[in-house]
């Protein structure tokens, strides 16, 4: 009974709201903030702990740290996930299950719609008519499904318009959508758009159908992080044509794959164009692609067209196709550090005449492997990066020192912070959470971060990366971590500072006075940038020879300072890559000159203090 009434009042306290637990606390000893004070106290005695730290501390309390201790303990943390993630100012996909819609029939109009679960939609529908419009728009964390959507329908058609648009971690998924259906359509036009941290499923997509017609138009446009799968896509279908137009164009970090896409189908129509153009770090994946089907028609248009750091790869592409037609029009056009391999491609294809083209295929490394059926055409096939890629890199994103003088005009790029708002743990939770590759299933399932999986790898890899020749590296995961590294590295002089806003990005801007750190000369530097993760993780790497500078930033030579930033000069940059999109805007190559950029919203810069 004793320990059950001490769960409740536990439970009680912990929905207290922040304002009143903070207030009740402020002077406590106890509380995860007074630790961070004494421990930054310990650590630069003269100096109190600046706000652009102190506003990613923890806003947790004494009492919930020690609550939320226990459940992290005893393995019950998923239970009190909502909570937890309120309190400590995480970013988890915590939302209760979505709302489940079950046997809708008939035509339907579905304006401002968001976060639902449609099962045996529309199922077995003769010309029915539906059309979802601002559908999870503006959400944080949509969470939208789709189970066994128009199965057996016929002449249906169906529109999903502004569907997830400008949402936070969207997540969609449509299973045994439109399979088994005969003519019809379905148009998805301006989906994910300007969304942040993408995951959309879809799976048996049009399986057994004929004569269905599926549009995606403007998908996944201007995100950051997007993972998007189509598994079964079209498989045994007939006459099924698709197209992808404007798909995941201008994203960061795109991740696309396509698995057994429309195998067994017969006469089907595929068209990328526009795919994957300007991504910044692009791969997509076409796993046993168009196998086994009969006069299907397949082509790329503008596929990867000046994306950076691209890696496609099409494995057992055409596999048993019989007369396939595939046609790649300005194929992997990309700016630096491009990667295509194509394995198994048109294996075992029969017909009388099956074509295939290249025309302006470009790819610094390109390979192909098992290629079988050569009556291919390549065309303008280059296998080096284009002199002309130092258009596409943003201007201002790099720039020399000597741009660093007042009265010069400099273009400021965009250093706005793309990610969602978290604070850091207090290093009491931090290192109950696991954190490495070995256990991140475990910290996945804890905090309810399925849709972030990817990006938390990715973040774990790149902490357990071993050191580069004279790197010193750490991922702190509380800002009592992350102020001992800076510590251990500069000394107990070390500030922290980073641009004052973003205001002015995007536009021309006149440089004003310019204030060097220790003179202007070379010194040392730790950098640190958050990655994405449910709480605040950073990568903090020492960077040496590097110079320094404050400066102000006007509209124009007699307007007034609309910003102060700091920028980092990185004198010695032989270790540096040759496709480094520095030397591509800036060239000519590794040690040949400095490479300047801005510190960019919410990354930091420690430098010791003068003097």
């Amino acid at each position: 009974m004793a320990f059950t009434c001490r769960r409740l009042l536990l439970g009680l306290l912990l929905l207290l709201p922040r304002l009143g637990c903070s207030a009740a606390e402020a002077e406590s000893p106890f509380s995860p903030r007074a630790s961070l004070l004494r421990q930054w106290k310990r650590l630069f005695a003269s100096e109190q702990m600046p706000s652009i730290l102190l506003d990613k501390a923890s806003p947790l309390n004494a009492t919930q740290v020690a609550a939320f201790s226990r459940y992290i303990a005893d393995g019950t943390l998923p239970s009190h996930l909502r909570v937890f993630c309120s309190a400590a100012n995480l970013f988890c996909d915590d939302k209760n299950p979505a709302n489940v819609t079950s046997d809708v029939s008939g035509d339907a109009e579905f304006e401002s719609y968001s976060n639902k679960d449609f099962r045996r939609y529309q199922k077995g529908t003769v010309f029915g008519g539906d059309n979802f419009k601002n559908y999870s728009v503006g959400e944080n964390v949509a969470r939208d499904t789709f189970l066994r959507y128009g199965q057996d329908g016929t002449s249906g058609f169906e529109q999903f318009t502004n569907y997830a648009l400008t949402t936070n971690v969207g997540g969609s998924g449509f299973t045994s959508y439109d399979d088994n259906s005969n003519g019809g359509g379905g148009v998805f036009h301006s989906y994910g758009m300007q969304s942040n941290v993408q995951g959309h499923d879809f799976a048996a997509y049009g399986a057994d159908s004929s004569a269905v017609s599926d549009s995606f138009t403007s998908y996944s446009e201007e995100s950051n992080v997007v993972r998007n799968d189509f598994k079964g896509y079209g498989k045994d279908a007939s006459s099924m044509p698709s197209t992808f137009t404007g798909y995941s164009t201008k994203s960061n970090v795109g991740t696309s794959t396509f698995k057994g896409y429309s195998a067994g189908g017969n006469g089907g129509t595929g068209m990328f164009q526009s795919y994957g153009e300007s991504e910044n770090i692009a791969r997509s994946d076409f796993l046993s692609y168009g196998a086994d089907g009969n006069g299907d028609f397949n082509q790329f248009r503008s596929y990867g067209e000046q994306a950076s750091q691209s890696d496609n790869s099409f494995r057992s592409y055409a596999k048993g196709n019989n007369a396939p037609l595939e046609d790649f029009s300005n194929y992997g056009n990309s700016t630096t550090s491009s990667k295509n391999e194509f394995v198994e491609y048109n294996k075992d294809a029969g017909g009388v005449d099956p074509f295939l083209r290249f025309t302006t295929y470009v790819g610094n490394q390109t390979s192909f492997k098992q290629y079988f059926r050569t009556p291919g055409t390549f065309i303008d096939y280059i296998n080096s990066s284009q002199a002309s890629a130092a258009a596409t890199v943003e201007p201002g994103k790099f720039f020399r020192r000597a741009n660093l003088a007042e009265g010069k005009s400099i273009p400021m790029p965009d250093i706005r912070d793309k990610m969602p708002p978290r604070s850091f743990l207090p290093r009491a939770l931090a290192q109950r959470l696991p954190f490495g590759s070995a256990r991140l299933p475990e910290l996945v399932r804890l905090l309810g971060a399925a849709v972030l999986q990817g990006s938390m790898a990715k973040t774990v890899a790149e902490c357990e990366r071993p050191a580069v020749k004279d790197e010193i590296k750490r991922c702190p995961t509380s800002l009592e971590a992350m102020a001992e590294f800076a510590a251990s590295v500069l000394g107990k002089s070390a500030a922290v500072s980073t641009t004052a806003s973003t205001a002015g990005w995007g536009k021309t801007l006149v440089v004003g006075k310019v204030a060097p750190r220790r003179g202007g000369g070379e010194t040392a530097a730790v950098s640190c940038h958050q990655s994405l993760f449910p709480y605040l993780v950073y990568y903090c790497h020492a960077v040496p020879r590097v110079a320094v500078y404050d400066v102000e930033l006007k509209e124009d030579a007699r307007g007034e300072v609309v910003n102060h930033g700091v920028a980092i000069c990185h004198l010695d940059t032989t270790q540096w890559s040759a496709g480094h999109a520095a030397f591509v805007a800036l060239g000519p190559a590794p040690g040949k000159i400095e490479v300047c950029h801005w510190i960019f919203e919410n990354d930091l810069i420690w430098v010791a203090r003068d003097g």
